[in-house]
């Protein structure tokens, strides 16, 4: 009867208290904060620089500026940046729609870490959980660096778009 009573505990402690306690330690620390933030810097540090094409110096500018009585001739002449201007405009768009797309993971990224950390780390959780805290494995003592682990694991990493 003490070995059914005994499997019945870790058992339990596996299944169910062990993450538990986990889920619950997780949520009072500041985990979800310091993840969001962490992952939201790794965005913007992602982030393409911008370039700014200057309008063209031609020689028809010269000659505009120098005499400005032309300058009905020379609001005829095109920009001849104009096309490099509007493809760094598309460029600078998609930039920023990649930016808000991956904005989207993040929580998504910081709950998988939670999610996995917990199954990784079962039987640890269960043994700090049976032990009434009286034993705290290295998975419990390190948690925030076993959750930062897990968010740049494969499994959840934070997809930034970046070919």
């Amino acid at each position: 009867m003490v070995i059914i009573t005994a499997g019945a505990y870790c058992l339990l402690m596996l299944l169910i208290a062990g993450p538990e306690m986990s889920d619950r330690a997780i949520a009072r620390s500041s985990w979800a904060e310091d993840c969001d933030a962490a992952l939201t810097a790794d965005l913007e540090a992602s982030r393409a620089p911008k370039r700014t094409i200057p309008r063209g110096m031609t020689g028809a500018d010269l000659l505009c500026r120098a005499y400005p009585e032309f300058q009905i001739l020379c609001d005829g002449i095109p920009d001849p940046n104009a096309a490099l201007r509007a493809a760094e405009l598309r460029k600078q768009r998609a930039e920023e729609a990649r930016i808000q797309n991956a904005a989207r993971g993040i929580g998504e990224a910081c709950s998988c870490a939670t999610v996995a950390y917990s199954e990784k780390e079962r039987v640890q959780l269960a043994l700090w959980a049976g032990s009434g805290r009286a034993y705290t494995p290295r998975a419990v003592s390190h948690r925030t660096e076993a959750l930062t682990r897990a968010v740049k694991s494969p499994a959840c990493a934070l997809d930034l778009g970046v070919n």
